[in-house]
């Protein structure tokens, strides 16, 4: 009877395992002048955070989160959350700036 329970719980083990990977967070930040996305993160936070600091690294001013969700596993799916549907191609030029 030993066997039988080693042999189950080494079947559960290996279900647990071979099933299906937790679905990662992604976000979109936006700043004037520049977006920032993350997607593969483990939690909403990292993923807001990273969203935000992309954002800034992009050379956006004040940027926020606009929106996040779980599920968002490749940058093709941030992309269609989160990607503007035309580039920002307004940019400040001259001393009015």
């Amino acid at each position: 009877m030993h066997k039988h329970l080693i042999v189950a719980a080494s079947v559960l083990v290996l279900a647990a395992t071979n099933g299906p990977a937790l679905a990662k967070w992604g976000c979109g930040a936006q700043g004037k002048g520049a977006q920032g996305r993350t997607w593969n993160f483990d939690t909403k936070a990292q993923a807001s955070k990273g969203a935000r600091d992309e954002c800034t690294r992009a050379g956006g001013l004040r940027c926020h989160v606009i929106g996040c969700s779980a599920n968002v596993d490749n940058e093709t799916q941030a992309d269609a959350l989160w990607r503007p549907a035309a580039p920002d191609t307004v940019k400040c030029k001259g001393a009015g700036c």
